[in-house]
């Protein structure tokens, strides 16, 4: 059965009557649909878009959406002509049916799959596709209707700006160049847009790199950095220095930059901060022995904590520095006295000559220490002695022989200092010892050293 576009136009306006709004049946059927009100079925849009009204929620996460610069996650951006109707959405997303936003080519746009709605899933009208311009459609061709054609699949008059490249009419439309590139019209790189008219393609994004113009989207080209400095690479806080390079691809070469305080050591710098590469007072010549190297706020090395041994400064870091003790003594390191010393090549205390009174060990300047008389004895100390346990005075500072006893014809005041126990009292006053038969009672009353073995109590011969 065929029906007239005569026959269809008494039911809507009927239905327009029954909705009782004062607008043409085109706006109200559009602005209708578009609201998805009467579509119990909606699924909603893209998380970037309202599921319940349709309306852009944002830019994606990270871009800058809104600067008229296609960048990140973007397909389109248009600046403040985004979300306003053309194809780019408020969130620099290109406009495709069933988003829920009404964009340009669309008659109605509901955000839903549901193709037995009062918008189809080609977001034209339900009436769109049966050969008659109905309420709110631009054209119907019937079958003929289609992307590429006069009259596109939702009824709308094709034209630049729709997103549809109308076979031989135009060349692109929108963001849509049919696949061709910069590289394609010739240039070395960039982004390809179609023109206003949609039959030439805008190639002002395109970029030729290497002919010393930084252009488009490239950093740099040859000598021209488009105003970028080492500065632009610089941490936070560094110092920037060196210069910049720019690829045979024109993009920018920062290695040869340095950014002093960092603590990378790069370029011409000796150090950043705590790194010192390695390096320490004894290495960075200038005849150091020793001390602390650090950093320069410049990045260079800073030598006024480094000491030269052996050059009669105390500097810092040094115990002492040849004779320059800096007041130190052995008893100011620990030590009961002696001599305190320098170790020449390090400069540091020597104590070898510092003493301990009273750990039992012979050391420095002492004669002696407790017990340890360094080896000596009684007999060896002085031949009046010869015998008896050699001592050592309380302070260290010499033998204590009061443990001794006297050898024959020493004199002496009573037997007992005697080694032979025998003591010449009123007589000669020295020390003597029997001969043969002389009486004993010990072995050292006897010059032989021998008492009672031929006879009792008699010095054996």
């Amino acid at each position: 059965m065929t029906v007239t576009k005569g026959a269809l136009a008494g039911p809507i306006v009927a239905i327009v009557l029954a909705w009782a709004c004062t607008p043409t049946p085109s706006e109200v059927m559009i602005d209708s649909l578009d609201s998805g009100g009467s579509d119990s079925t909606s699924t909603g849009g893209p998380s970037t878009v309202d599921g319940s009204t349709g309306e852009d929620t944002g830019p994606p996460v990270g871009s800058v959406c809104g600067d008229g610069v296609i960048e990140g996650e973007e397909t389109c951006d248009l600046g403040p002509d985004n979300g306003t109707g053309d194809y780019c959405r408020a969130d620099c997303q290109s406009n495709v049916c069933g988003d829920g936003y009404h964009g340009p080519g669309e008659a109605c746009d509901d955000g839903n799959t549901n193709n037995e709605d009062d918008c189809t899933n080609s977001c034209g009208l339900a009436s769109c596709g049966d050969n008659v311009v109905q309420p709110g459609e631009e054209c119907d061709e019937g079958a003929g209707n289609s992307d590429t054609g006069a009259c596109l699949p939702s009824c709308i008059a094709a034209s630049c700006g729709d997103q549809h490249i109308q076979a031989g009419v135009e060349v692109c439309d929108s963001d849509d160049v049919a696949g061709a590139t910069c590289g394609s019209q010739g240039f070395d790189g960039g982004t390809l847009v179609c023109g206003e008219d949609c039959t030439t393609f805008d190639t002002s994004s395109c970029y030729v790199c290497g002919n010393g113009v930084a252009e488009a989207s490239e950093e740099c080209d040859m000598a021209d950095f488009d105003g970028l400095s080492c500065a632009d690479y610089a941490p936070g806080g560094s110092t920037p220095s060196g210069s910049l390079s720019c690829t045979l691809g024109c993009t920018v070469d920062s290695s040869a930059c340095t950014f002093c305080g960092d603590s990378v050591v790069e370029g011409s710098e000796q150090c950043d901060m705590a790194n010192l590469d390695m390096q320490s007072c004894t290495s960075v010549g200038g005849g150091f022995t020793g001390g602390t190297l650090s950093c320069s706020a410049s990045c260079m090395f800073n030598t006024s904590g480094c000491t030269t041994c052996g050059n009669g400064v105390l500097e810092t870091g040094e115990d002492c520095d040849s004779g320059m003790l800096g007041g130190a003594t052995c008893i100011s390191e620990g030590f009961d006295g002696g001599m305190l010393g320098c170790n020449n090549g390090s400069c540091t205390f020597n104590t070898n000559n510092c003493t301990t009174c009273g750990d039992n060990m012979q050391e420095g300047s002492e004669f002696c220490d407790g017990t340890d008389v360094n080896g000596l004895t009684c007999d060896t100390l002085s031949p009046m002695y010869d015998g008896g346990m050699l001592g050592c005075l309380g302070d260290c500072s010499d033998y204590d022989p009061s443990g001794c006893c006297l050898a024959v014809n020493q004199n002496c005041t009573a037997n007992g200092d005697c080694c032979t126990d025998q003591c010449d009292v009123g007589g000669t006053n020295q020390c003597f010892c029997g001969g043969n038969n002389a009486p004993c009672t010990v072995d050292e009353n006897c010059c032989s050293g021998s008492c009672g073995m031929m006879t009792a109590n008699e010095c054996d011969p």
